[in-house]
């Protein structure tokens, strides 16, 4: 049940980031912020729905996974 939980899913997505490398993390509040900035859209296209952290600087690149790298307006 946890996991399925938006605790969990950003314990996950922070987890992977992780695994490729990344430095840092971002809290549920953080993300909520960036989440509600864009009216639960995404930031990109404007559609609703799944929505994934994008990194400004890309992790494979040698991004961080910090709020401050996660794409906002």
């Amino acid at each position: 049940k946890w996991e399925k939980s938006e605790n969990g899913r950003i314990f996950r997505k922070n987890n992977k980031a992780l695994r490729r490398g990344a430095l840092g993390r971002f809290s549920r509040e953080q993300w909520q912020d960036v989440l509600s900035f864009f009216g639960y859209a995404c930031a990109l296209s404007g559609e609703k729905g799944k929505l994934d952290a994008d990194h400004i600087f890309p992790i494979s690149k040698g991004g961080k996974n910090i709020i401050t790298n996660i794409l906002r307006d």
